[in-house]
């Protein structure tokens, strides 16, 4: 679940798809990409970030809304953002003080690190932070179970990352 404070929208990621709710849940409509396309498929995780923007896993699959809108969401998956196969989760977090940061935690096929990314324009474009290795056994093959990420609340260069074993980064 996600809450966007200024809109008063409710956001919950479901095996259902990625829903919303304008009224504290008790109606709820399923979000849509620019195209129009519904994202009715399982969806691991959804976070909103302090402007409005709203990063959500859909079908293993990075979607962003830029301004918060539940009927424009722009697929980041790709060449130049996050990836777009053989990967089985992935877990998003902004920083609390810089609404422009944002992290992905992304799990393989086999439930270990893919990549560590940050993005610092609120999820449009993301780059490596921690490559995928076996010498970092964050999720020990649990990653689709056991992926959290976080980012200190007054440090958006220092995040907490768990799984299996629990790893903090600084920037």
């Amino acid at each position: 679940l996600a809450y966007d404070d200024a809109t008063g929208r409710l956001y919950a990621a479901t095996n259902n798809g990625l829903k919303y709710s304008d009224d504290n849940g008790a109606n709820w409509a399923t979000a849509k990409d620019e195209e129009g396309v519904v994202l009715d498929m399982n969806a691991f995780d959804v976070q909103v970030n302090s402007a409005g923007a709203v990063l959500a896993c859909v079908d293993n699959l990075c979607y962003l809304s830029q301004d918060g809108n539940a009927d424009s969401f722009v697929l980041r998956a790709d060449s130049v953002s996050l990836p777009a196969e053989n990967i089985s989760r992935i877990e998003f977090a902004f920083a609390p003080s810089d609404p422009s940061i944002a992290y992905a935690s992304v799990v393989n096929n086999l439930g270990n690190v893919y990549n560590i990314y940050r993005s610092d324009d609120s999820g449009y474009n993301w780059r490596v932070i921690l490559p995928g290795t076996n010498f970092v056994p964050v999720f020990a093959g649990q990653g689709v179970y056991d992926n959290a990420i976080t980012v200190f609340p007054e440090n958006p260069d220092k995040i907490l990352l768990g799984g299996f074993i629990l790893y903090q980064g600084e920037k």
